[in-house]
Parts: structure tokens; C-alpha cells; sequence
């Protein structure tokens, strides 16, 4: 990967965030629900606060649920490990572009960040709810506090905060048209603009 320039959209800090440390959490996640879903499960919630749940674990139902998202998981932390080294290290030279894309990328997540605090909180028992610290579980704390920390830091990348912007600001957003091309002997040739 080539060293980070002034120019980059995706600057030292913001990288590591979101292609080392947030997959990395995403990741131990992802194995937890996936090898351990009856714990993950139990843990999601205070047992003897929903009676409801039936057996522990969920059963049947429950294992495939917890497997389920835990497999979602696993495959965002593999888009954050892959996809962002990749965009960093080929898009260099187009800052725009690379910025596009991440834009594109980050709104998806936040949109997921929301929508993943709002399903786990909109599931949990109002008397739960309202006692966060007398009977939230860590997990419930893990599930919301991390992705309300990741929604943030993303949301602080997305108004360009500690980081250049081009889509954000129109002088730097007209980017030159390339030449037109038509097909030469030697591959392509760039063709004059007739307008000119």
C-alpha cells in the first residue's frame, strides 16, 4: 500500500478506524454469534428479564437468528478489511473518485448503524430500556455503544472533518473532462475536441 498523502480522503486515522479497529470488533462479534450462539443469545438480554424468550438460547430459532446475524457481520468486517485497503491503495491519484466511493460506502453503513441500534433497542423491554445501568447487558452495551461510536466517526468523516473534501466543496468538484478517444493502431489515441 503506498504511503498516505495530504491529499487522500481516507487520511492515517480514519483508515485504521475503519479498516482495522471497527472490523476488528465486527469480526470477534461475528465469532461469537457464529461459534457461540446460544451464549450470544442468553447474553443479547438479562434472562430473567424476558420471560418470554422461552429456553435458553432461543432454540432452534434463536441459533439460526444469532448465526444469521453473526454471518452479516462477518461479511462487513470482511468489506472493511478488503475494500478500503484496496480503494486507498489504487485510488490514490484520484482523490475524487476514492472520496465518491467511500461516500457511497459510508452512507450505507450509517444507514446500517441506525437502523441496527434502532431494531436492537426497538426489540428490548421498555422496563429493560429504561434502566440501562442496572440492566442493560455488556453485550446490549457492546451492540449499541460500538455502533453509536462507529455511526459518529463516520458521520465526522462524512462532513469532512480532519480530512480534505472535494465533493463537499464545488471549487474542488469540477474535475477536467479527459479527451475524447478513438481506437488507434497503438491502442488508444486521445482525439481533438472539435469545439476547439
Amino acid at each position: 500500500m503506498r504511503p498516505f498523502n495530504r491529499t487522500t480522503p481516507l487520511p492515517a486515522l480514519y483508515f485504521y478506524f475503519f479498516s482495522v479497529v471497527e472490523p476488528s470488533f465486527t469480526l470477534i462479534g461475528a465469532i461469537f454469534a457464529i461459534l457461540f450462539p446460544v451464549k450470544y443469545f442468553d447474553e443479547s438480554m438479562s434472562f430473567q428479564d424476558v420471560v418470554l424468550l422461552g429456553e435458553r438460547g432461543g432454540g432452534a430459532r434463536g441459533l439460526l437468528v444469532t448465526r444469521a446475524l453473526g454471518n452479516c457481520f462477518l461479511l462487513l468486517a470482511l468489506f472493511s478489511f478488503t475494500l478500503l485497503p484496496t480503494l486507498t491503495s489504487n485510488l490514490h491519484s484520484q482523490p475524487v473518485v476514492h472520496e465518491n466511493i467511500l461516500m457511497t460506502f459510508f452512507l450505507c453503513l450509517i444507514l446500517g448503524d441506525i437502523t441496527h441500534i434502532w431494531s436492537t433497542l426497538s426489540s428490548v423491554p421498555t422496563d429493560v430500556l429504561t434502566h440501562p445501568f442496572s440492566k442493560w447487558t455488556s453485550l446490549l452495551w457492546g451492540n449499541v455503544g460500538f455502533t453509536f461510536i462507529f455511526f459518529v466517526v463516520r458521520v465526522m468523516w462524512f462532513v469532512g472533518v480532519g480530512r480534505p473534501t472535494y465533493s463537499l466543496d464545488s471549487k474542488k468538484d469540477k474535475v477536467e473532462p479527459r479527451p475524447k478517444e478513438r481506437a488507434g493502431a497503438y491502442g488508444r489515441v486521445p482525439q481533438e475536441d472539435p469545439a476547439k
